[in-house]
């Protein structure tokens, strides 16, 4: 059953409408006045941010000029006598590593200066051994690498070069297997350079290869070890060089005195 509406329920219904409507539209109007009215704080706010920003600048511009001043007060510090506590350590130091010294001469019992010279310069020479011996190893073992490659590729191209020249070094077979050919003549003159009568197997080599690659690293340990020994020896030299000449300057400081009275 269908319900018709009479014409005051039909302007009754349109005239709510009508309300909600205006009541919506009059809303939107407040809001946007609201939002208008928000407009007039921007230029505050980015005059506050543009503040903030200022500020922040002049303390990181003051930080930094607070650290540069400290910086050159520390280097007058250090250019004016280094300061005390700088002294002291350094005399530490310096009493610390003469002492070592000493302490070495006298274990080794060394008849002279002369004699811990020589065994500050066998350290070094060391190094000088193992760092020669180490490029020796390194030099064989690129060696071995390329005469392995080309032991390989020689046997891979072994049958076709002997069938090439089985067929009188035909230009046609040439053409054909060129590649292959020219792998097997390059491996052939390696050969010939080295002087080799019998090839190596790869397997030989490649033991050869590793007992070289082990040996580099305990030489490699061995070296770091002796660099490590010349520096200290060298340091034990100039010290006991610098007592020496001291204990020579105040001998003559005090011949002069002598002949002074």
């Amino acid at each position: 059953m269908i319900v018709m509406e009479s014409m005051g329920e039909k302007l009754g219904t349109a005239g709510l409408n009508t309300l909600v409507c205006i009541a919506v539209v009059f809303v939107v109007l407040i809001f946007i006045s609201f939002v208008i009215s928000l407009f007039r704080f921007i230029p505050k706010a980015e005059a506050a941010i543009a503040a903030k920003k200022a500020a922040k600048k002049e303390s990181g511009t003051a930080s930094a000029e607070a650290i540069d001043n400290t910086i050159s007060q520390i280097e007058a510090k250090i250019g004016n006598g280094k300061g005390a506590a700088y002294d002291q350590k350094l005399k530490v130091v310096k009493l610390k590593s003469m002492a070592e010294t000493l302490l070495f001469i006298q274990k080794h019992d060394f008849a002279d200066f002369d004699a811990l010279a020589d065994y500050a310069d066998a350290a070094s020479g060391r190094t000088k051994e193992l760092t020669a011996k180490i490029k020796a190893a390194e030099s064989r073992m690129a060696e071995i690498a390329v005469l392995k490659t080309h032991i390989i590729n020689y046997a891979k191209t072994r049958d076709i070069y002997t069938a090439y020249r089985k067929a009188g070094y035909s230009k046609k077979y040439y053409d054909a297997h060129e590649s292959d050919i020219i792998i097997h003549k390059a491996a052939k003159k390696v050969f010939d350079d080295l002087a080799l009568k019998k090839l190596p197997t790869v397997k030989s080599l490649q033991a050869e290869y590793s007992d070289l690659l082990v040996q580099k690293k305990l030489d490699y340990a061995e070296l770091s070890k002796a660099r490590d020994e010349a520096k200290r020896l060298q340091i034990y030299k100039a010290n006991a060089e610098m007592l020496l000449r001291t204990d020579a300057d105040e001998q003559r400081q005090t011949r002069e005195h002598q002949q002074e009275k």
